[in-house]
């Protein structure tokens, strides 16, 4: 559905990433990097009834692909990806076929938001949203309220974050139909060269006005760890909030034959932010992997176990500041650590420990990296916002009745990162997902120094739950950015399910180029003008 105001001519889609398998709505084959107009893909979706997709529409019959799906408007991209002065969307697909209940879609405003996308999972024969067991069955995103929201303040989104549009609108054929002028996008922190925050750079000693790294330097240690919720939580009960196991590759290949780092397990690390992580260089194999005497940076300390062969037994993880810094690290998602372990069963290498240095594997240690870097972006590190004082204030108390943090007089930052996502998690309520008051308990509505949480994630938290961080899949439930399709748990008929995706209105207006006779008019007025100018001369 193109709500966008540009004609549909002129807004294409594209998919790219595995080889799509799938036809177009006038029966042609699809293929991978290829601008089709909305116009263009014009058909009936077959047992559409009244309240339906009834009639003539836009629409894609995919039956296998894996990758990214662009909408953009008034450009073709081909085989590339839109340009960030080209206002484009984003929708994210896992599709196997079939009645498969890992057929799964998203949303991402991870690197930047421009067309802001909806998309709901519906019946062909009605048009009623299918009420998803595990899953939210709408993502939206409210439009040009999503740009307000992010540009109120320099202080949330810089200048530079702020990509201008100014371009011909196109149709298929390189036809002009209008310009279009305004907000391209907004790039999000985890790209390159913008001037949001850093994590390190303020070092004041006061806490209202230091970055939030120095500041943790002077404190005590913050607790990752999974959360088990009880059998008789009233609410998910019997969830494992924390790592599941993974078939990936072991970060340390051969040398854990077992890959037990892969398997699930409970886990608990106390991390501590410290300005030497190796201090005079004592630890020769930390040396050896670049951390030097007087490395700053965290230190997470502990381990995993308790699911028989699974055990790891303890560990140490290691991120220096630059890394935590980089794009790729608070921000990103993905920052270099280093790991010291001893096997418990098998000690190696003479029993000294066993060093390595990774980035993301899918393994129980990027699970812990990925949980600490989670509380950071959502303001969790340092908060001092007291729970029940809190719930009382946000009207959100019954969400956490009968759970541990009913009556709580304990800071959020004294909770495990896995207790604070499962009190997230309590936000959820049944029905839309902008029913949500997980934004009460998120960023700015935890914690009142900017530098201490993601501004960019926290400020559209309110308009949208799709990606706004790469961490927002920590969140389950009906809050989770993922819609999977078929829901799992239901008997639903496939044949009768269709995936609605609305194109909302961004920041940008579309000035179409005037009819012919529009020209006539505007030429016979601006003679007139001319010669009345002339007289004024003479």
């Amino acid at each position: 559905m193109n709500n966008t105001g540009v004609p549909d001519e002129a807004v294409f889609l594209n998919l790219q990433g595995s080889a799509v398998t799938g036809t177009t709505g006038t029966g042609a084959t699809l293929s991978n990097n290829t601008d089709y107009a909305l116009s263009d893909i014009l058909g009936t979706i077959s047992g559409a009834g009244s309240g339906g997709p009834t009639g003539s529409v836009s629409n894609l019959s995919i039956s296998s692909f894996s990758g990214a799906m662009f909408a953009t408007i008034g450009q073709k991209i081909g085989s590339s990806q839109p340009a960030t002065s080209v206002v484009s969307g984003r929708l994210e697909s896992t599709i196997f076929g079939g009645n498969n209940d890992n057929n799964n879609f998203d949303t991402s405003y991870v690197s930047s938001i421009s067309l802001p996308l909806s998309y709901a999972v519906k019946r062909r024969s009605n048009g009623t949203l299918v009420p998803l067991s595990s899953q939210a069955n709408q993502i939206t995103t409210n439009g040009p309220a999503a740009f307000t929201a992010l540009t109120q303040s320099t202080s949330i989104t810089p200048n530079d974050a702020r990509i201008s549009a100014n371009y011909n609108v196109l149709n298929t054929g390189g036809t002009q139909l209008g310009t279009l002028t305004g907000t391209a996008s907004i790039l999000s922190p985890s790209n390159v060269g913008t001037s949001y925050h850093d994590w390190t750079s303020s070092n004041t000693g006061i806490r209202n006005t230091s970055s939030l790294i120095p500041w943790m330097q002077t404190q005590g240690p913050v607790t990752v760890a999974n959360y088990n919720v009880p059998l008789t939580a009233p609410h998910l009960p019997g969830a494992n909030i924390g790592f599941g196991g993974s078939s990936g590759t072991s970060p340390f290949g051969s040398d854990d034959p077992t890959n037990r780092f892969l398997q699930g397990q409970d886990y608990s690390l106390s991390a501590q932010f410290t300005n030497d992580m190796n201090p005079g260089g004592a630890n020769a194999q930390l040396t050896a992997q670049g951390i030097t005497a007087g490395t700053p940076g965290v230190i997470m300390t502990g381990g995993g176990g308790s699911y028989a062969s699974g055990d790891t037994g303890t560990f140490n993880v290691y991120i220096t500041n630059s890394q935590l810094d980089n794009s790729n690290g608070i921000y990103g998602a993905n920052p270099q650590y280093v790991i010291l372990w001893t096997d418990p069963s098998a000690p190696k290498d003479g029993g000294n420990d066993l060093a390595v240095t990774t980035t993301n594997t899918n393994s129980l240690t990027d699970r812990i990296v990925g949980d600490l870097l989670t509380g950071i972006n959502m303001g969790w590190t340092d908060s001092q916002t007291q729970i029940d004082t809190h719930a009382t204030s946000t009207n959100t108390s019954d969400k956490l009745t009968g759970t541990i943090f009913s009556g709580s007089t304990d800071l959020i930052s004294q909770l495990s990162t896995g207790e604070f996502i499962y009190l997230l998690d309590l936000q959820q309520v049944p029905g839309a997902i902008t029913d949500s008051t997980v934004p009460l308990w998120f960023g700015n509505n935890i914690e009142t120094n900017e530098l201490f949480y993601n501004t960019y994630g926290s400020a559209l938290a309110d308009e949208t739950g799709a990606y706004t961080l790469a961490y927002s899949d920590r969140l389950a439930g009906g809050l989770s950015p993922d819609i999977f399709y078929t829901p799992g748990g239901q008997t639903v008929d496939i044949s009768d399910l269709y995936l609605e995706i609305t194109l909302n209105p961004g920041d940008f207006t579309f000035t179409p180029v005037p009819e012919p006779s529009t020209y006539a008019l505007l030429l016979g007025f601006g003679v007139v003008g001319l010669a009345w100018v002339r007289r004024r001369k003479k």
